[in-house]
């Protein structure tokens, strides 16, 4: 806990049996300025001992360990303590992998990989790369709760620990739904998930796009970007879409290598159409969902057959992602196809907001998720404060809208 009212620092407890990974991220959190080590343990009792005792504002869980595991660790911090967020650390194995997807499905706020390299300097290097925007993130986050619990108190905002790293600010009021124009900032906010769903969905706001603006008439591809929440985001999304959709879905999410086979694995699993990993040369067809390869990019061409294929590639990162969702929309774009629906769910950063619009300066049409239900609304904020948004719908309209767009050329 803060060791003073001054000292507002983000207090973090690292939970891992291995002493290496314990030093490891001690290390990595005394090179951001606004968290602090709150303490340490060694198995997922200790753990929940330490949360009784220090009650920190984020935990740093491994997913397996003796005694207590971290799934079983995840679920008792979720049941008791609604306040603390839990990143988890995860090996790379397939077994790993397939938990870290349960742990978010469970409610943890996001994962790092461990880093792997035999290197310690690059394995400082990536593991703070990866680790420092979901501290701001959790910073922004208990920064939010403190101030809906008290709204008088200004809260400060933390540095920014890495580059571009976008600070994090309390949301508006879950009931307005305004559009940005096209001169304000790109929003970056991160937000608390809504904690419960109203009966009666939320409308969309009327589209940005001015009177010439209409959905295609025929909708051929489905392209979607997604990062920070995204697989809590998809899962709620995905298993809406019914049967016999009759359009192809290619979606970036950004992660490493081998969490997203586990994270489609999952979703084919609780939906109704086919979602599968995308492999070189596949084609793209109509009822099925194809999730980028981690740490591959992903591009939808035509074939000399003129289906749509899918292309992956080594290219340099964009925006700091490979995959990245602008490489996606970019190569959509390329087709010249008006046919064309993007949709930009929750993440942290800009990705997709250029993509959208090259994909709209080609006819397509665009969807931003909307703050009130974004973990972070800065990717579906990017591309809705650029105007580049034709509607902001709350994450539980998506798919339906998705069916109206492709079924009947947007009628309502």
């Amino acid at each position: 806990m803060a060791e003073s009212e001054s000292d507002d620092r983000l207090d973090v407890l690292v939970v891992d049996d291995s002493p290496t990974y314990r030093m490891i991220l001690s290390r990595t959190l005394k090179g951001c300025p606004f968290a602090r080590l709150a303490g340490s343990a060694v198995d997922g009792e200790a753990a929940l001992l330490a949360i009784a005792e220090k009650r920190p504002d984020l935990v740093l869980l491994d997913v397996s360990m003796p005694v207590l595991d971290g799934i079983e660790t995840l679920k008792r911090i979720r049941a008791k303590w609604h306040d603390v967020d839990v990143v988890m650390c995860s090996g790379v194995d397939q077994n790993q992998t397939g938990l870290t997807m349960q742990a978010l499905s469970l409610g943890a706020l996001d994962f790092v990989p461990k880093p792997q390299g035999d290197n310690p300097a690059e394995s400082f290097a990536a593991l703070g790369a990866a680790l420092h925007p979901l501290l701001e993130l959790a910073m922004g986050r208990r920064n939010a709760r403190r101030a809906r619990s008290s709204p008088a108190k200004a809260i400060p905002r933390p540095p920014s620990p890495i580059g571009e790293a976008p600070p994090a600010r309390a949301a508006r009021p879950e009931s307005v739904h305004p559009v940005p124009t096209a001169s304000a900032p790109a929003p970056t906010s991160a937000k608390p998930p809504v904690a419960t769903r109203s009966s009666t969905l939320p409308q969309a706001v009327p589209p940005t796009g001015g009177p010439g603006r209409r959905p295609p008439a025929r909708v051929e591809l489905v392209v979607v970007g997604v990062s920070t929440g995204g697989p809590n985001a998809l899962q709620a999304m995905v298993p809406r879409i019914p049967e016999g959709f009759p359009a192809p879905i290619v979606c970036v999410q950004h992660m490493p290598p081998l969490f997203t086979a586990s994270l489609a694995e999952r979703l084919d699993r609780a939906s109704k159409i086919r979602v599968m990993e995308a492999a070189e040369g596949m084609v793209a067809l109509p009822g099925h969902m194809y999730i980028a390869q981690g740490g591959r990019h992903l591009d939808v061409v035509r074939g000399a057959d003129g289906r749509f294929r899918l292309k992956l590639h080594d290219a340099p990162p964009v925006n700091s992602c490979r995959p990245s969702v602008d490489v996606l929309f970019d190569s959509a774009a390329a087709l010249g196809i008006p046919g064309i629906v993007s949709v930009v769910l929750t993440g942290m950063g800009s990705d997709g907001a250029a993509g959208a619009r090259k994909l709209r300066e080609k006819g397509a049409w665009s969807i931003a998720q909307d703050e009130a239900t974004s973990v972070v609304w800065g990717m579906p904020g990017a591309v809705a404060s650029q105007g580049q948004a034709d509607e902001l719908l709350p994450l539980e309209r998506v798919a339906s809208r998705l069916e109206e767009l492709v079924r009947s050329g947007g009628a309502r």
